[in-house]
């Protein structure tokens, strides 16, 4: 009985240096959060994040340590992703026992670092109810650049925990539109703040990047032209902006001399860095898509012939350009010598690299519709007969051509001078027939 109440009294001492050595190490809970609230001496730290941006306000370091039974030097160390130290800040955590104390329960705090916020930074510890303390950080202690950052954590010169989180620049998203509202791509985009200045090409209709806060000037180039510029501030959020550039639809109407719409002409148009070529529709219309707001130079050809040339200031979306040209018609008549129409005869005008052939129709007549102005040379072709010569489109009478022609016989062509002089000869032979008769009949008597 002696020898089981000495067991049972050992045994009871045994569990309780157990109990008192596992209870002898501290618990450590570090919580990375953009907020903490303090409410009647009980902090409470916000959301666990480990991702912040250069436009919050700042991070939290909340920390809490549980059963401490002894003296302790808690050492915080903030590297920036430089590695260069930021910060080291140290709480002196006196033994309990000053206190009265054999533990303290827990111990609470937090460190403030700002990011964008202007205020200093500040620190804060509570000592069970026993005591509390505060301090506001030197101004260097502030998380500036963006990239990976960590927090190292010392109790008593002996590294217990380390946090890595990261920072990123605010994002900016720009949405570039015309004056019709409608998407525009391949523009280029300069961004102008005071840490540094970007320039981007784009091919799509915008543009993602991110930025430090600040205000930012913001250009936009198509073609080498300046479509838009505008202030942007990026704060504490990321921002998207819609930039509507001086870009549009430029519409062309082009007619000839009597304003008809002429089809298929080439348009060609100036005044960008490269030269830009397209080709009316059916009414005349030509349109160059999305231009910048500028002035430019239109050059329209038509069968290979420079027609026409106009220089155009694009600047609003409600202008309509129409440009008139020299084309104008050439009526073209074939006769014959007794200014009879001559149907189905070949007429062919000589363009540059091009040649034009219509028939004439039972009056004689050829219309070659909306002709380059100028001087051009006909062949004109009927039967076994032909003509050349060189017509003026500034005329405004139909040109005359005319063919040795005064009778036909089927394929055969009797000119004038042929048909009078088989007629004198006809006629002269039956003179002399008739001579011949008179005389023999007076030489029989």
């Amino acid at each position: 009985m002696y020898y089981k109440k000495i067991f049972a009294m050992l045994t009871l001492l045994m569990f309780t240096c157990l109990l008192t050595s596992a209870s002898a190490q501290p618990v450590y809970t570090l919580i990375l959060t953009d907020s903490v609230i303090v409410e009647d001496s009980i902090l409470k730290p916000g959301t666990f994040k480990n991702t912040f941006t250069l436009g919050d306000e700042g991070i939290y370091l909340y920390f809490e340590i549980n059963n401490l039974e002894s003296e302790l030097n808690l050492e915080f160390k903030l590297f920036n992703p430089d590695g260069k130290e930021v910060l080291n800040l140290t709480f002196n955590i006196p033994d309990p026992t000053g206190y009265g104390a054999l533990r303290y329960p827990w111990i609470r705090g937090y460190i403030y670092v700002p990011i964008a916020s202007v205020r200093n930074g500040s620190a804060f510890v509570k000592i069970y109810y026993y005591d509390k303390s505060s301090w506001q950080l030197p101004s260097s202690a502030r998380i500036s650049i963006d990239g990976e950052w960590k927090i190292y954590v010392y109790a008593n010169g002996k590294i217990v925990k380390n946090i890595y989180f990261n920072v990123n620049k605010l994002n900016l998203k720009i949405y570039f539109l015309n004056r019709h509202m409608k998407p525009v791509s391949n523009v280029n985009v300069r961004i102008l703040g005071a840490h540094e200045d970007y320039l981007f090409e784009t091919k799509d209709f915008s543009l993602e990047t991110k930025l430090r806060p600040g205000l930012y000037f913001i250009e936009i180039y198509k073609s080498n032209i300046l479509v838009f510029n505008q202030t942007v501030l990026i704060e504490s959020k990321d921002v998207e902006y819609i930039a509507v550039c001086n870009i549009s639809d430029l519409s062309v109407k082009v007619v000839d001399s009597s304003n008809n719409p002429l089809q298929g002409a080439t348009i060609i148009l100036e005044g960008l860095d490269s030269v830009l070529q397209n080709v009316t529709d059916s009414d005349g219309w030509v349109t160059f898509k999305n231009l910048p707001f500028h002035n430019y130079r239109l050059t329209v050809v038509w069968y290979n012939v420079k027609v026409g040339v106009a220089k155009i200031r694009f600047s609003n979306t409600t202008e309509t350009h129409i440009l008139k040209t020299n084309v104008t018609n050439l009526c073209v008549r074939v006769l014959g010598e007794r200014n009879q129409n001559l149907k189905n005869a070949k007429v062919t005008i000589i363009l540059p690299r091009v040649t034009l052939t219509l028939l004439t129709d039972d009056n004689g007549y050829a219309l070659f519709k909306q002709i380059p102005s100028g001087n051009w040379t006909l062949n004109i072709e009927y039967k076994n007969l032909r003509e050349e010569t060189v017509a003026n489109t500034a005329t405004p009478d139909c040109l005359i051509v005319k063919f040795k022609v005064f009778i036909e016989f089927y394929n055969f062509i009797l000119p004038r001078d042929l048909v009078y002089n088989l007629a004198i000869g006809i006629i002269s032979l039956w003179i002399l027939l008739i001579v011949a008769i008179i005389l023999r009949y007076r030489v029989g008597r």
